[in-house]
């Protein structure tokens, strides 16, 4: 369980990170159209929220595919002593 929550919160650092940094610079490019640079901000905090969701429904998945992957290992390690 805290490997499930240690990538999901990862996953959420690293997509805020990334979806400020995309959202500030897609939000500025379409504010430099829309004659106003305040979207930039408005891009970067929603951005950082999206990708920040994404990161850590991504980080859940793949603990969950890992913890599920390694007790099939185990079982068929389990079924091969034993038979």
């Amino acid at each position: 369980m805290w490997v499930v929550l240690r990538l999901a919160l990862g996953g959420a650092v690293c997509g805020f990170f990334l979806g400020t940094f995309g959202g500030a610079l897609l939000g500025t490019l379409y504010g430099l159209f829309a004659g106003d640079l305040a979207r930039g901000l408005d891009g970067a905090l929603l951005g950082g929220a999206v990708l920040g969701a994404a990161g850590i429904l991504y980080g859940a998945a793949i603990a969950l595919l890992d913890a599920a992957r390694a007790r099939r290992h185990s079982e068929d390690e389990a079924r091969a002593r034993a038979g």
